[in-house]
């Protein structure tokens, strides 16, 4: 899982182990550790295409777009209801960014709303109170930041909830500044977003 290190981004070989985990339209996501300690992290992968790999100068632009939420305060940004995003990687051999974030052992809330067998205990008022107002902590923290950040396209595969204790973390923000690749190079030509601030997410940057 080598990679050539661009700047201030880290390398790629310091994460290894890597195990699919699941794809969705725009991105892959693996689970890793970090190569050192052996902590567990998720890496989401951005979808690329492959003439896109292919340019140098877009290869570049795509370095650059990462070095943007390397050094915004997403990685700064820490709390209980939120996944913290690590790191951002470049995969110099497979032309590749991926953003490295803590890894959360349990599953999202679409899974257990689609089959609430998996978490019974989540059935009952008061647990559905309790995790509708950890969700709540979490934009409020996210907003409340000094530059708020904005969820563009949160729905409840972006909330985690932790195994033992089914604490929701909400995920998946902050992928604004990989919107070309992310979206807009990877939609066929006849697809047209009616709302422009549609997925992935908005952040307003220092």
């Amino acid at each position: 899982m080598g990679g050539v290190q661009h700047s201030k981004l880290m390398d790629s070989s310091a994460v290894s182990g890597l195990s699919f985990l699941e794809e969705g339209q725009f991105s892959k996501v693996y689970k890793g550790y970090m190569t050192t300690s052996k902590v567990p992290v998720s890496i989401k992968v951005p979808k690329v295409p492959d003439f896109l790999r292919k340019d140098k100068k877009e290869v570049k632009n795509h370095i650059e777009e990462a070095k943007k939420l390397l050094n915004s305060q997403i990685r700064k940004a820490q709390g209980e209801n939120i996944v913290r995003c690590l790191n951002v990687a470049y995969d110099d051999f497979r032309k590749e960014i991926w953003v490295v974030r803590e890894y959360v052992d349990g599953t999202d809330l679409e899974t257990v709303m689609k089959n609430p067998s998996l978490c019974p205990s989540l059935l009952s008022p008061e647990e559905k109170m309790r995790v509708a107002v950890g969700i709540a902590k979490g934009m409020s923290y996210l907003h409340g930041l000094r530059y708020p950040v904005v969820h563009g396209d949160f729905k409840p595969s972006d909330i985690l909830l932790t195994a033992k204790t089914k604490v929701p973390r909400l995920t998946n923000f902050g992928l604004w500044d990989f919107k070309k690749y992310f979206v807009e190079e990877t939609l066929p030509a006849d697809v047209v977003f009616l709302n422009i601030h549609q997925a992935p997410e908005v952040i307003f940057p220092k």
